[in-house]
């Protein structure tokens, strides 16, 4: 009982006395912060009162610090000032700057509603011919917003905007033609299209942008030690090609470029071998269903499969380098030199590459389908690395741990897609989450309690993951399937069938016009141009497509994003220099390639037909056998 009694009044005082020194603690610092206060209160009012009589007078009113004479040094600049009141208002900005800059935000911003306001109240009041005319509108507003894709660079705009409003517009139509009840129906079947394939390409990109976090493809750019100059255009060439077939080309480029940066001093050999880089890094793309978005689009839409795919397509997609490679060993000055390669010591401080791209492409100096960004490249990839915020490759910092294990399980997750589509029948969207869901748990378990380390994480990647070419994707994809639900497609396919009666041209057309145009509004209309009941999975037709598609793109510098990438990180990388240099090989190769697989089916279908099977894999277990 006396220690019941005791203990409230003892729990009081200790109260009461850490109370007492709590509020000393708290007063004294609120004295000190009002004396400082206090002094530096007038003189920021006496400098205010100097800075409006003198005007050239450049002392900082935030800091209190007077400008520096002239023969003193210049300060450093001040740290931002924590009074938020007095940083809100840019110091440069003068009056009349402000009025002439609101007065042409709001011009421009009047242009854009008048533009769009136009449009719909055109669309509104002609609403009948509109619903007469549904094809003519749908080709006039496609061929506008297309022209839009591939000039954005000149007008400055988007392309990802410019095919969002396409698509649009194009289902506004399509609901002025069909009605609202049919609307939904279709709307509903394209949706379902297109969401599988931007789930299947978020899903992706995270994951290479997580290895790329973590300097993963160090591992595999650090070995390339060369001896000669035809050693290292064809160590360069192996490994993009290998590389590209399970990422994407314009991941390969970017890291297979950056390389080249800090392992080839000479500008001339590398800027070659850069061009080598985009025509590898594209028939890598083409012969695995994930190493292209095209290949992708007819992967997940049932025409093409893994197997056959891999198995008809890597010769020929492999010849298309081989050609050009061996032209370049024996013809190309940069290779053929008898001076001896100057190589830099640690090509293993070469930055790791953003997945995205968004500074390489936002570096392009010529217009092209691959870049989402403009303005001016540089010449040499910064030591800081291109990653957007990702925290990795400076040639200072350390590779953060466990590369080896993150690189591992990435590329494993990526290759488990087509597995898990064969063994449980996901379909590559989900299987693709599924394994990114699976590295996601990985990353979080090995970097659980290091707070230092959590922008490696997978919740850091996707903020740092294109999202500009995700939207682009969505509004190609969502404008071509109202083209298709309208018929649009299946009429061009009859008039091109009738043009070009046999596949193999019709391929070849497309091939030549992704070096111009985009390749993925051709791809996305030639899927919806033919119908599966005439050309079934793996047929010649869709085959030759995603090869033509992926290889085509290197016959221009400005036909692929891995060749704009290029031009954005070597400027010494022209259009006109890759006409010259690279566009007539890279033909030769491509032309090669197409006669290869021709040659390769007539075989087959001959050793098919003396061996009484049916299908192609029967007539190449005969062939091997």
């Amino acid at each position: 009982m006396p220690c019941s009694r005791a203990l409230p009044s003892f729990c009081c005082k200790q109260g009461k006395t850490l109370f007492q020194r709590s509020y000393k603690t708290l007063h004294g610092e609120r004295a000190a912060i009002g004396r400082l206060w206090r002094c530096r209160l007038p003189a920021c009012n006496a400098l205010r009162k100097e800075d409006a009589q003198s005007p050239a007078r450049t002392t900082s009113v935030a800091t209190c610090q007077p400008a520096p004479s002239d023969g003193a040094p210049a300060a450093p600049p001040p740290l931002p000032s924590n009074d938020y009141l007095q940083s809100l208002e840019p110091a440069a900005a003068s009056p009349a700057s402000t009025a002439a800059r609101d007065a042409q935000d709001v011009g421009r911003l009047v242009g854009v509603c008048v533009a769009v306001g136009g449009l719909a109240l055109a669309t509104e009041l002609n609403k009948e011919w509109i619903g007469s005319h549904q094809e003519l509108a749908m080709t006039a507003v496609f061929v506008a917003g297309y022209a839009g894709i591939i000039v954005e660079e000149g007008l400055g705009l988007s392309k990802a905007a410019v095919a969002l409003i396409l698509a649009a517009g194009l289902w506004s139509i399509r609901a002025t033609a069909a009605g609202l009840e049919a609307l939904d129906l279709e709307m509903a079947s394209a949706l379902g299209e297109v969401s599988a394939v931007i789930f299947f390409l978020l899903g992706a990109m995270t994951v290479v942008e997580v290895v790329d976090s973590h300097q993963g493809f160090k591992v595999i750019t650090q070995s390339l030690r060369p001896a000669s100059r035809t050693q290292l255009l064809l160590a360069v060439v192996g490994v993009t090609f290998v590389m590209s077939s399970v990422l994407d080309n314009l991941t390969t480029t970017i890291v297979m470029v950056a390389l080249l940066n800090k392992l080839c001093p000479e500008p001339d050999t590398r800027r070659f071998l850069g061009a080598a880089v985009v025509v590898a890094a594209n028939a890598g793309g083409a012969w695995t269903p994930i190493g292209d978005v095209t290949t992708t689009m007819l992967w997940i839409h049932g025409q093409i499969s893994t197997a056959a795919t891999m198995r008809d397509l890597v010769l020929p997609s492999a010849l298309s380098v081989a050609v050009p490679v061996a032209a370049w060993a024996l013809t190309a000055p940069e290779i053929t030199s008898k001076e001896p390669l100057l190589l830099s010591s640690s090509p293993s401080s070469a930055p790791a590459a953003s997945s995205s791209g968004q500074n390489a492409e936002a570096a392009a100096a010529g217009p092209g389908q691959g870049s989402s960004g403009s303005g001016s490249g540089s010449g040499s990839v910064p030591e800081s690395g291109s990653g957007s915020g990702s925290g990795s490759g400076s040639g200072q910092e350390a590779a953060p741990p466990r590369s080896n294990l993150v690189l591992s399980v990435g590329l494993g997750s990526l290759l488990m897609v087509p597995v898990l589509r064969a063994w449980a029948g996901l379909p590559p969207h989900m299987g693709m989450l599924a394994c990114l869901g699976f590295l996601w748990l990985v990353t979080d378990a090995i970097h659980f309690g290091e707070g230092d380390r959590r922008h490696l994480t997978v919740s850091q990647a996707l903020k740092r993951v294109d999202s500009e070419a995700i939207l682009f994707f969505t509004g190609v994809l969502l404008a071509v399937a109202a083209l298709d639900k309208a018929g649009l497609l299946r009429e061009l396919a009859a008039a091109l069938s009738a043009a070009l009666p046999r596949p193999e041209l019709v391929a070849g057309v497309i091939g030549f016009a992704s070096a111009v145009v985009d390749n993925v509004p051709l791809v996305a209309a030639t899927m919806g141009m033919y119908d599966m009941a005439t050309y079934p999975m793996d047929s010649d037709l869709w085959q030759l497509i995603a090869y033509c598609a992926g290889t085509g793109g290197s016959l221009l510098v400005i036909g692929s994003a891995a060749g704009v990438t290029l031009m954005g990180m070597d400027r010494s990388v022209s259009f006109g220099w890759y006409a010259r240099r690279v566009t007539p090989w890279a033909t030769a190769g491509y032309l090669a390639g197409l006669a290869a697989y021709v040659a390769q089916q007539q075989v087959m279908t001959a050793a098919a037909a003396a061996a009484g099977t049916t299908t192609a894999a029967e007539a190449a277990a005969v062939l091997v056998s």
